[in-house]
C-alpha cells in the first residue's frame, strides 16, 4: 500500500470509536531497519583489521593492494516474507580518477563469525567478497560524499535473507571499475557514524509481505522514565488486512490503547510495569514481548551554596544563594529567612541586592514533591558594617599649579555600603562636588588652600587627609618675531604673516603692533598681511600682557620692495609661418613688482587678453607683429615684437584613371 494510504488509514484508527479494539488496515508492512552487526574489510594479501566500525573498497593511498569489504547483520525471526530489500550506507569519502565508479554487492560464503575474526594471509575471504553472486550495485561520483545512500538488493539477495531468518548474513562489496594504474585514487570510504547525528552508517532495510496471520517486525522496547515524564511504546506488525491491536498491562486490556504505538504521558508509579500488545486479524493473533515500563519516583534532596558575594557581606552588596536539588517529580522550592518563607521566592537561585542588617540571618530551601519534603542545611549571612576609609590624591595637573591651568584631584575610598561622598575646600563644602573626582579650572590665588574629601556610609564617616594646592603666576614673556610664510623683504602685492610666542601664568593676552600703534583685532600669535603695499612697510611689535606684568617683543622691521615690469611674448603652440584654418596660442612671462597689467596690442593696436591669447581657424585677419605692454606703479614696459605670419597653399588636383 503506498505511504499516503498507510497515513490515511492510521489517521482512520484514531477517529474510528468502538467498543471493543479498534481495527487497523497494513496491507504493505513499514520497512524493518536492521543496523550492521559489523563491518570491515580486507586487501588481496588477505589482511583484516578486526573492531575497526570504517569500512573502504577499493584502491586508497593508504592501501598497497585493492581493498574488498563486508558488512553483517543479524536477521529478525520472521515468518513474514521478505518483498524487497536495501542497503543504506553513508560515504565518507569517495574518490575517482574517472567520471564515476561502481560499488557491487554480492553473495558472500564465508561464514560470519570468520569474516569477523579476521587474520593474516586469508586471500580465499577476500576473494569471496568479491566472487559470489551479485545481489545489486551502484554508480557513486565525487559529489556523492557525506551523503545516506540506499542500494536496491534484487531477488537473490531475497532468497537468501529469507532463509537466514533469525540468523546472520553477510554481504561483500568491491568497486567493479578499477583501473589497475597505481597512484589513481579509487575508493569509497565510510565512517563509524553519520555525521553529527551520530547514525550508524550500514543498514539493511527490510520490507515484509503483509499476508496471512499477524507477525511481529519490531518488538516494543520498554525503559525507564521520571515521574510526570513521557514514553511511547511501538511495535511493527504485518499481517493480512484487517488488523486489530489491543495493548496491555499485567496481561489486562488497557481501555482504548488500540493503535500500534502507545503513547504513555505524565506518567505516575501507577503506569509501571509490563506491556504487550496483541494483534490479530482474521487469521490469527500474535501477541509481542514483554516491554517492562518502570517510571522512577523519589523524595526531594536539597542543598544550597553560596555563588555571589563573600563573607562576612559589606552592607550594600549583593549576595546570591543557589541550590542543587533532586526528585521525581522535580520539586517545588521554598525559600526561607529564619524559618519564614520569603514572598515570591521559589526558583533555584536568591538574589539578595544591596544588603542590610534586615537581611542578616538564617536561610534555607525547602523542597517539596508527592514523596515528601526536605529543608536544606542553613546558610548564614551576617550583613557587616565598615565605616569608609581611604584617601585622595592628584589625578592630573601639576602642584603647584600654573595659574590659569586645571588640576583634578581622585578619591581611593573603601567600606561597606553606599558611600556619600563631599568635597571641601578650607573645611568648606564645595557646592555640588559629591563625585570621585574634583576639576579645577582656570585656577586662580583664590582657590590656594586645603582640600579634603568627607565620605559617608551607614556606619560612619571619614575625612581624608587634606592636600594643598598651590598656584604659581609667572610674568609674561615673548621673543623675537620671526617670518613664517611669504619672504623679507616683501615683494609689493605678496602676502607675508609674522610670527610670535608668548609664554606666562596665567595664560598673557596678546597685541600686535605697527609703527607703535594697536592693530585692531590683531592678537593672535601670528599676524597675516595680504598683498603688502608700502604703505604696509614699517616696524612690528607684539605685546603681551597678563595680572603679573607685560611684555613687548624687539621690533621687526617690514620693508615692501617695488620693481618695474618687464616680461617677453612666445609661442606656447604653434608656430609662424601658421598655415591658414591653423591654431595657435602666444604667451608672455611677466615680471614686476606688484604684478603688472597686461595689454596686448597687434599691430599697435590694443586687443583684449591676459598672460595667453588664442587663436583658431587662422587667417589673414590675425597677421601681423604682436607686443605685450605691462605696467605698474614701478613702470611700463613694452617687449619685442612677435611676428604672426599666415600662410596659404595654392590647390591641388589629382585625376585618377578610371577603366571602361
Amino acid at each position: 500500500m503506498k505511504t499516503w494510504r498507510v497515513r490515511t488509514i492510521l489517521l482512520m484508527m484514531f477517529l474510528t470509536l468502538a467498543a471493543g479494539a479498534r481495527t487497523a488496515r497494513a496491507a504493505d508492512c513499514a520497512p524493518v531497519v536492521v543496523n550492521a552487526l559489523d563491518q570491515g574489510w580486507y586487501d588481496a594479501s588477505g589482511l583484516h583489521d578486526p573492531g575497526n566500525l570504517n569500512y573502504l573498497c577499493g584502491e586508497a593511498p593508504s592501501s598497497a593492494s585493492p581493498v574488498r569489504n563486508w558488512f553483517a547483520f543479524s536477521i529478525p525471526a520472521s515468518t513474514q516474507q521478505v518483498v524487497a530489500a536495501s542497503l543504506r550506507i553513508f560515504t565518507a569519502a569517495i574518490v575517482t580518477a574517472d567520471t564515476s565508479e561502481t560499488f557491487e554487492l554480492r553473495h558472500v560464503s564465508t561464514p560470519v563469525g570468520a569474516l569477523r575474526i579476521g587474520g593474516f594471509g586469508l586471500t580465499n575471504v577476500w576473494a569471496d567478497l568479491g566472487d559470489g553472486v551479485s545481489y545489486g550495485s551502484r554508480s557513486f561520483i565525487n559529489a556523492e560524499v557525506n551523503l545516506f545512500v540506499t542500494i536496491p538488493l534484487n531477488a537473490a539477495f531475497l532468497a537468501n535473507v529469507q532463509a537466514a531468518a533469525g540468523g546472520t548474513l553477510a554481504l561483500g562489496g568491491s568497486l567493479t571499475t578499477l583501473d589497475g594504474v597505481i597512484g589513481n585514487s579509487e575508493y569509497l570510504f565510510g565512517g563509524s557514524s553519520g555525521g553529527a547525528s551520530n547514525v550508524p552508517t550500514v543498514q539493511l532495510l527490510l520490507t515484509y509481505a503483509s499476508a496471512g496471520s499477524p507477525a511481529m517486525q519490531q518488538q516494543p522496547v520498554g525503559g525507564s522514565v521520571g515521574y510526570g515524564g513521557s514514553l511511547q511504546l511501538q511495535a511493527q506488525v504485518c499481517g493480512a488486512s484487517p488488523l486489530t491491536f489491543q495493548w496491555q498491562r499485567h496481561g489486562t486490556n488497557l481501555p482504548g490503547a488500540t493503535n500500534y504505538f502507545l503513547p504513555l504521558t505524565a506518567v505516575t508509579t501507577n503506569d509501571s510495569g509490563p506491556y504487550r500488545l496483541v494483534a490479530s486479524n482474521g487469521s490469527g493473533a500474535v501477541t509481542s514481548a514483554v516491554a517492562q515500563v518502570s517510571v522512577t519516583s523519589a523524595p526531594p534532596e536539597a542543598e544550597i551554596y553560596l555563588a555571589v558575594g563573600s563573607w562576612p557581606f559589606p552592607a550594600g552588596t549583593a549576595a546570591t544563594l543557589c541550590s542543587f536539588v533532586q526528585g521525581q517529580p522535580a520539586p517545588a522550592l521554598q525559600w526561607q529567612l529564619q524559618g519564614t518563607n520569603l514572598p515570591g521566592q521559589n526558583l533555584s537561585c536568591l538574589t539578595l541586592p544591596n544588603l542590610t542588617s534586615n537581611q542578616s540571618g538564617l536561610y534555607r530551601l525547602v523542597a517539596t514533591n508527592l514523596f515528601g519534603s526536605v529543608t536544606s542545611a542553613p546558610f548564614e549571612i551576617t550583613v557587616s558594617y565598615i565605616p569608609p576609609s581611604g584617601y585622595i590624591y592628584l589625578y592630573s595637573g601639576n602642584n603647584p599649579a600654573p595659574a590659569g591651568g586645571s588640576v583634578t584631584f581622585c578619591s581611593s575610598l573603601s567600606g561597606g555600603g553606599a558611600l556619600a561622598r563631599q568635597w571641601q575646600f578650607n573645611g568648606t563644602n564645595l557646592v555640588g562636588q559629591t563625585g570621585g573626582c574634583l576639576t579645577l579650572n582656570g585656577v586662580t590665588s583664590s582657590q590656594v588652600g586645603a582640600y579634603r574629601l568627607v565620605a559617608t556610609n551607614a556606619s560612619g564617616g571619614f575625612t581624608s587627609s587634606p592636600v594643598h594646592l598651590a598656584v604659581n603666576y609667572v610674568s609674561p614673556t615673548t621673543g623675537n618675531i620671526y617670518v613664517s610664510g611669504g619672504s623679507a623683504p616683501a615683494p609689493a602685492g605678496s602676502s607675508v604673516t609674522l610670527c610670535a610666542f608668548r609664554y606666562g601664568a596665567p595664560s598673557p593676552s596678546g597685541q600686535w603692533q605697527f609703527n607703535g600703534a594697536n592693530l585692531p583685532g590683531q592678537t593672535g600669535d601670528c599676524l597675516y598681511l595680504y598683498n603688502v603695499t608700502s604703505n604696509q612697510a614699517g616696524l612690528y611689535r607684539f605685546f603681551v600682557s597678563n595680572s603679573v606684568g607685560t611684555a613687548i617683543s624687539p621690533p621687526f622691521g617690514l620693508v615692501v620692495n617695488y620693481l618695474a615690469p618687464t616680461g617677453s611674448v612666445y609661442f606656447s603652440s604653434g608656430f609662424s609661418p601658421a598655415p591658414a584654418g591653423s591654431g595657435v596660442t602666444l604667451c608672455a612671462n611677466i615680471h614686476g613688482a606688484p604684478f603688472p597689467s597686461v595689454q596686448w596690442q597687434r599691430a599697435g593696436t590694443n586687443i583684449p587678453g591676459a598672460e595667453c591669447i588664442s587663436f583658431s581657424n587662422l587667417s589673414s585677419n590675425e597677421a601681423g607683429p604682436y607686443r605685450l605692454v605691462l605696467s605698474n606703479v614701478a613702470g611700463v614696459f613694452t617687449s619685442a615684437p612677435l611676428t604672426l605670419v599666415v600662410s596659404y597653399l595654392p590647390p591641388t588636383v589629382s585625376i585618377s584613371p578610371s577603366g571602361p
